[in-house]
């Protein structure tokens, strides 16, 4: 899988996709994520933007209640120039396959798969959007029961550009793909993704500005690694004091070290216990203290190490990820029934917490964010 940056874009005239990732058959290349709880099964929305590399079998999208990609699955891909989206279980619960083709292997297809088994009216369970329009020829077409459940959101593996059979993963897809949404919750439409521009006639993309729900997620394939109030940097250390490592893009109030040339420790030093301290999150240690030996300060665009190995070794390479608990100090929080002192930037979703634990079963503590925080 590679990320093409200003290659194969979609220019759309105000919101210009001019970034996608290269899926290669070839490579096994694929995403794949299991949600922790499950969510809404009956009511969801994909929503990704596609161009085919081969005309061969592949899938688009794929999730399975089971850890070993068996029975109930649920899945859209290509069916050699159609598209197939289906659940199966023992045999199909549902199935709309095309009558239209999609063959061009030089065009970007917009594809919206909108479930809400919830209607009453079988036929508003089940829609799929092609470039802005409603598909309502199928060549096959069964609708699901009246509040089935499918397997997206439950608990069982989901993939992109791939599907699960027989205990492995295979029928990868070949092609780019760019602005991936899955809206948990809500049943959408091709207008909260895309529009036709006035100009032109042409089925564009815009920005979509909805929620996405508990299992929801946004993947816009940008060539960085940076992202709100995240960002990773690489360096290659000098084996010197004082040595500041910038490029992060704001002040972190949390760093995670380790080298990638060597067998060394991995590093945690925050904001809110102060640089000097740090923890090896890898070991059983306990904190540890340092007056300024390991991570020194946290500064404007970055952080500033001394010449420890585990952190500076002269040729070394190590990698730090980087979080942003916003501005301010850390302040007490009294929500849990042990005060806490936390960092928190609700904006972003991130918070540092610190607290003294009091041997009491069922004890809590608050986080100072506005939902709950998952990893």
């Amino acid at each position: 899988m590679s990320l093409l940056q200003n290659s194969n874009a979609i220019s759309s005239g105000g919101y210009d996709l001019t970034d996608s990732v290269r899926f290669r058959s070839s490579a096994s290349a694929y995403l794949s994520r299991t949600p922790t709880t499950a969510s809404n099964r009956k009511t969801w929305t994909m929503s990704m933007w596609v161009k085919r590399g081969n005309n061969a079998y592949q899938q688009l999208a794929y999730a399975s209640e089971s850890p070993t990609y068996a029975d109930p699955v649920c899945l859209i891909g290509f069916s050699s120039d159609t598209i197939d989206l289906f659940q199966y279980t023992s045999s199909f619960d549902f199935r709309l396959t095309t009558t239209q083709v999609f063959r061009d292997p030089s065009a970007w297809y917009h594809i919206v798969w909108s479930v809400d088994t919830t209607q009453a009216t079988s036929t508003n369970r089940v829609k799929l959007y092609v470039n802005g329009e409603q598909v309502t020829s199928f060549t096959t077409a069964t609708y699901p029961s009246l509040n089935f459940n499918t397997a997206f959101n439950y608990t069982g593996p989901h993939l992109i550009a791939a599907r699960g059979a027989g205990g492995s993963v295979q029928e990868y897809f070949d092609g780019y793909m760019t602005e991936v949404n899955f809206v948990d919750g809500q049943a959408l439409t091709a207008s909260d993704f895309g529009e036709t521009d006035t100009d032109t006639g042409v089925w564009k993309p815009k920005k979509y500005t909805g929620t996405y729900g508990t299992n929801g997620f946004y993947l816009p394939f940008k060539p960085t690694t940076q992202a709100e109030g995240f960002n990773t940097v690489l360096y290659t250390g000098t084996g010197t004091s004082d040595r500041g490592i910038t490029g992060v893009g704001f002040s972190p109030d949390l760093v995670w070290i380790k080298s990638r040339s060597n067998a060394t420790n991995h590093l945690v030093a925050d904001s809110v216990r102060g640089a000097s301290r740090y923890l090896l999150t890898d070991t059983t240690g306990a904190e540890g203290y340092t007056a300024g030996e390991w991570v020194e300060s946290f500064d404007s665009d970055g952080f500033t190490v001394n010449n420890q190995t585990g952190i500076n070794a002269n040729g070394l390479t190590y990698a730090a990820w980087c979080w942003d608990a916003g501005s301010g100090s850390p302040v007490s929080n009294t929500d849990g029934t042990i005060t806490s002192t936390v960092k928190a930037n609700t904006a972003k979703g991130f918070s540092v917490v610190t607290y003294t634990g009091n041997g009491t079963s069922g004890a809590t503590t608050g986080h100072g964010l506005s939902t709950a925080p998952e990893v």
